[in-house]
């Protein structure tokens, strides 16, 4: 049976308290998305990014903090991506009761990050209220996985042959077996060989978390 190693992550608020961690390896290197959460305060939940070359001991890959927060409301969910020339963070930037935006933040020399809108749902007109997007390279295009918040909760997905274009008019559901009451709140998704491995943590909160 696997020993448990409780990892100590330096945040850039100094609380070592995190969430939402998202990992991928990549040519013997570990990277790390993380967001600090001291005491659940979502105002530091802002995007951060660790290496290690043994999983154990993480040390900033740049400087944390890579982006702040929006103007009101808070960022949350990253997901870390390696790609041949480049490293890519996307996250929500939720904006509550106007708008979410999904942004990806990427790295070619290592340093500076650039910033891009990739999707923009409006809530005013009630556009989708999404959770946890997951970045995936599937051949020669890429998926992002999500669940949507609705009456019933589901995970969906976009393609696209682009990474900075998306059309939201094409989503797909997953049909998953959902039973006695749970639901998808986040979801992960790698792929590994031919087949995609989806881990979804399931709630039976009846709260609109969106309202929360």
């Amino acid at each position: 049976m696997p020993s448990d190693t409780l990892l100590t992550i330096e945040t850039y608020d100094g609380s070592g308290e995190v969430t939402h961690p998202d990992i991928t390896f990549e040519n013997d290197t570990f990277f790390l998305a993380i967001t600090p959460y001291p005491k659940y305060n979502d105002k530091f939940e802002n995007p951060s990014l660790y290496i290690s070359t043994n999983g154990i001991n993480f040390t900033p890959f740049t400087h944390n903090l890579i982006v702040p927060c929006p103007v009101y409301d808070h960022n949350n969910d990253p997901d870390v991506l390696k790609t041949d020339s480049s490293v890519a963070i996307i996250y929500l930037e939720t904006m509550r009761p106007d708008s979410q935006n999904v942004i990806l933040l990427e790295t070619h020399d290592y340093k500076e990050w650039q910033k891009t809108t990739l999707i923009h749902y409006n809530l005013q007109i009630h556009e989708p209220f999404i959770l946890s997007p997951s970045l995936v390279c599937y051949k020669d295009s890429f998926r992002v996985f999500y669940v949507k918040l609705q009456e019933t909760p589901c995970i969906d997905y976009l393609s696209s042959s682009s990474l900075k274009t998306w059309d939201t008019n094409k989503p797909v559901e997953l049909a998953l077996p959902f039973t006695d009451g749970y639901r998808p709140w986040h979801v992960d998704v790698t792929k590994y060989g031919d087949h995609f491995l989806l881990l979804c943590c399931a709630d039976k909160d009846e709260n609109d978390h969106q309202n929360n």
